[in-house]
């Protein structure tokens, strides 16, 4: 839909509203556990752009939102870098335990709104996170040169 201003005598203003959104190019990079029609379960797969996320995972059944969906709206919402594990039956959790193995992830997500789901990737993301506060912790502690951790 393109809107246009009259202004002034000669001078007109031309807006475009779009419903797509696509963000600048982060160096971000998203986890997703997703169920699709190919891939192998349980292997990351980093992918730079959807098509190689179709390449490596497939389109979607039509009426059954799956990895390709979740794909498309992260590459179109400006995702650089997507690190992907298909899901296994309906095993998240052994998908979410894959992807805590990934370094750098600022978001994970996945295709499943169904409460036990959410519940795993909560508690993966916690325990990850508990994980990784104890690494710092003993980096901390070796910085320092003591073995209490006290500077």
């Amino acid at each position: 839909m393109t809107n246009v201003i009259h202004e002034r005598p000669g001078v007109y203003s031309s807006y475009d509203a779009s419903t797509a959104v696509r963000g600048g190019r982060a160096v971000r990079t998203v986890g997703v556990a997703a169920k699709s029609v190919s891939g192998t379960a349980g292997q990351v797969v980093r992918l730079t752009s959807y098509e190689m996320g179709l390449s490596a995972f497939g389109e979607d059944v039509e009426g059954t939102p799956g990895m390709s969906a979740i794909l498309k709206l992260l590459f179109l919402g400006g995702a650089s870098t997507v690190v992907a594990v298909k899901v296994d039956e309906d095993d998240y959790a052994a998908a979410f335990r894959v992807l805590q193995t990934v370094e750098n992830l600022q978001v994970i997500v996945c295709d499943s709104g169904e409460l036990t789901v959410q519940q795993a990737l909560r508690v993966s993301l916690e325990s990850a996170s508990a994980a990784r506060a104890d690494c710092r912790g003993r980096y901390e502690r070796c910085v320092h040169g003591r073995p209490d951790g006290a500077g």
